[in-house]
C-alpha cells in the first residue's frame, strides 16, 4: 500500500513537472541538464564535507606527535646554544690563563674562570665545573669555585706555584648540565664538555 502511495506521488510529481515545463515552454533537454549540474554539484559538496572531516580526524591524531617534535627541537636548538657558548667561553679561558704570565698577582684558576663567566652570561655559574692543567699538571677540578690556592703547590703573587712556564701547555676543560625533556617523555640527563689546550706565551 505504501509503495502504491509512493509511486503515485511521484507520477503526480512527473505531471506537474512536465506542466510546468509546458507552461513557461522551457527545453526539456536543457532542464534536464541542469538538474544533472545541480545533482553533480550536490554530490561534489557532500564528497568535500566528507573529506574535510577525514582531514580533521588525521589532523587531531598527528597534532601530539607534531607538537612533541616541535618541543624536541626547541630543546635541542636550546641545547646547542649552550653548548656553543660554553665552547667560546672555554676557549678565552684557555686563552686567558695562557697568557696571565702578564698579572702575576692574580690566581690562574680564578682569573681563568672569570673570564668563562664574563663570556657565558646566560649559563648558571654554580653548574659549570671546572678542570685546569697548568704545565700538563692538574691544579684544580673538577669543581665549581676555582681557585689555585687550594690545591697542592698553591698561588700566590708572592709563592708563584705551580709556575706558569712559557712554552708549556695549559688547559682548561668545563661542563654542564644539560635536560632533554620533550613533551612527557624525560630522557637521560647530559653533560656538555668544552675542552681547550693553550700553549703558555
Amino acid at each position: 500500500m505504501a509503495k502504491r502511495r509512493k509511486d503515485a506521488g511521484q507520477a503526480w510529481m512527473a505531471i506537474g513537472m512536465e506542466a510546468i515545463i509546458g507552461i513557461l515552454g522551457l527545453d526539456r533537454g536543457c532542464l534536464h541538464s541542469k538538474m544533472r549540474q545541480v545533482q553533480r554539484a550536490a554530490g561534489a559538496a557532500a564528497r568535500t564535507r566528507g573529506e574535510q572531516g577525514e582531514a580533521l580526524a588525521e589532523f587531531a591524531v598527528a597534532l601530539p606527535l607534531l607538537m612533541m617534535v616541535l618541543l624536541g627541537v626547541i630543546f635541542f636548538g636550546i641545547t646547542m646554544t649552550n653548548y656553543l657558548m660554553l665552547t667560546n667561553a672555554t676557549a678565552l679561558g684557555a686563552e686567558g690563563l695562557a697568557t696571565i704570565n702578564v698579572q702575576p698577582s692574580q690566581d690562574p684558576c680564578t682569573y681563568t674562570a672569570q673570564q668563562v663567566y664574563n663570556a657565558a652570561p646566560r649559563l648558571t655559574q654554580a653548574n659549570l665545573n671546572f678542570t685546569i692543567a697548568i704545565n700538563g699538571t692538574t691544579v684544580y677540578g673538577p669543581g665549581n669555585a676555582p681557585s689555585c690556592q687550594s690545591s697542592e703547590g698553591s698561588y700566590t703573587g708572592s709563592n708563584p706555584g705551580p709556575q706558569l712556564v712559557a712554552g708549556e701547555p695549559s688547559s682548561v676543560t668545563v661542563t654542564y648540565p644539560c635536560s632533554l625533556n620533550v613533551a612527557f617523555i624525560k630522557l637521560p640527563n647530559c653533560k656538555l664538555t668544552a675542552q681547550v689546550t693553550e700553549v703558555i706565551q
